[in-house]
């Protein structure tokens, strides 16, 4: 139900005195702000923010996320999945149930919002997945730097080369 809806008990408000009707109980709702979700416009979608490394973002992650019902719910996403910063994963029928519809539940979002290294992610997915292989290999690199072309075809990158290297 969405803040500001009402709820009417009809008949419900008492009434002690013989021969008058009793009256209605009305509820007004009061949406409050919660730590961990937000609402979207379709009242039975939540939003969860999950902040990731650059790391988690190119190399899979996986995490838990406590629910409103007390459940926990695993998410996860597979190595060599790449991330971008603020893209969005769907946990399908994980959010609210729906008003007069309580076993249809809404959607629930995880929205990603990575850290370091947005532009190889964002602008520059083939060069991301480099970067997951030059890992998977067993390189542990803070930095990595790919030959980049450019052509009339698109940017096209090389191989990569590690500058620096240390552990995540």
């Amino acid at each position: 139900m969405k803040h500001g809806s009402k709820i009417v008990l009809r008949g419900e408000a008492g009434c002690t005195e013989p021969g008058l009707q009793p009256g209605d109980v009305v509820l007004v709702l009061q949406q409050k702000e919660h730590d961990t979700f937000t609402r979207l416009p379709n009242p039975a979608d939540l939003v969860f923010e999950k902040h990731i490394s650059l790391r988690e973002a190119l190399c899979g992650c996986s995490f838990t996320v406590k629910h409103l019902d007390g459940r926990t719910i695993r998410i996860s996403s597979s190595p060599g999945e790449v991330i971008k910063p603020n893209s969005f994963k769907v946990v399908p029928e994980e959010g609210m149930p729906v008003h007069t519809r309580p076993f249809i539940k809404g959607n629930l979002y995880i929205k990603f919002d990575v850290s370091g290294g947005l532009a190889v992610v964002a602008c520059m997915p083939q060069a991301a997945r480099w970067c997951v292989q030059a890992v998977g290999a067993g390189w542990h690199a803070a930095l990595v730097l790919l030959h980049v072309r450019v052509s009339s075809m698109g940017v096209h990158a090389g191989s990569p080369l590690l500058l620096h290297s240390h552990a995540w």
